[in-house]
């Protein structure tokens, strides 16, 4: 990743060991009138159980009042954006942390190619709202990992009022630097993540491409609902069969993107007051041919990567 070894396909960028498992995203508007509260979430990363607490960015607003944001979509697609930057020979090691230099142009035609248009006010937004939200991350006994920001530091060289021509740089979270360092990461096709536009779809291609890399048509990919929710951050409805819904939209949606080629569904109950309540589901997916493709592909890459070691 970044300017160690550059991606040698336009489309690729990686995945990153751990903090893309965190649900450090808010996808739901929180609904608190002036400063927000910290957002506290549990979650499994290869079979470790984690908390995390998202402190929002507090920003100046356009009358010089103060505001409070969370990372939201807009911030996701910008830093995959970056990302993609960084693994196409813009990454650098700037006071030995992992970064990108870029101008907002550059950036803002990235995304514009993924399928994202923002403005330069908006698109400079999003990157504060990223240097300004911090992340505390402990194992379930309290153990601390990480107490940080989102993004370590962030410089903009403003040179003329439109923005097209500011000069920028970010350096990534530590975590990332971290991953990068220790060879904790993994081949991801941002062209085609960045086009899934359901949450869920997203992150489980996120997951997948990261964890699944023995993908193959007689290998299926299992998750629990339960698991969805939990670990991608989304919101758990009363009614777990709205749930449910989300999750095969999804899944329907990486049908149609060639991430699968379908799934199957296995309903977990409890006896509840003499009856059968439906308490989750196991979802069994046929990733495609294309997406067990990229995966060997990947595991190529990386053999490389070792072997340069």
């Amino acid at each position: 990743m970044f300017q160690i070894i550059p991606s040698e396909d336009g489309r690729y960028s990686n995945t990153v060991e751990l903090y893309d498992a965190l649900p450090k995203y808010v996808w739901s508007r929180v609904m608190q009138k002036g400063r927000l509260d910290a957002i506290r979430r549990e979650f499994v990363f290869r079979n470790r159980a984690y908390r995390i607490r998202v402190v929002p960015a507090n920003l100046e607003g356009a009358k010089g009042e103060s505001v409070d944001r969370f990372p939201r979509e807009r911030e996701e697609h910008v830093e995959d954006a970056l990302r993609l930057l960084a693994a196409r020979g813009q990454g650098v090691f700037l006071d030995e942390a992992a970064a990108v230099v870029f101008t907002l142009y550059e950036l803002q035609q990235e995304l514009k190619r993924l399928g994202h248009s923002y403005s330069y006010p908006e698109i400079k937004e999003a990157i504060l709202v990223l240097r300004g939200t911090s992340i505390e991350v402990a194992t379930a006994d309290g153990t601390k990992v990480v107490h940080s920001n989102l993004f370590e530091t962030v410089g903009f060289d403003e040179v003329d009022e439109t923005g097209k021509r500011t000069k920028a740089f970010v350096r990534f979270n530590v975590l990332v630097t971290r991953s990068i360092m220790a060879g904790q990461f993994q081949p991801l096709n941002l062209e085609i993540a960045a086009r899934i536009r359901t949450i869920i779809g997203r992150h489980l291609y996120k997951r997948m491409s990261h964890l699944f890399r023995q993908a193959s048509l007689i290998n299926p990919y299992t998750i629990l609902a339960s698991t969805i929710i939990r670990d991608f951050g989304i919101k758990s409805y009363s009614n777990f069969r709205f749930n449910l819904r989300e999750i095969r939209e999804a899944l329907q949606e990486l049908v149609q993107a060639n991430v699968l080629l379908g799934w199957k569904e296995e309903e977990i109950t409890t006896l509840h007051r003499h009856q059968k309540k439906l308490t989750d589901v196991k979802f069994t997916l046929t990733t495609s041919p294309q997406f067990n493709q990229d995966m060997k592909a990947g595991n190529a890459r990386m053999l490389k990567i070792e072997r340069l070691k």
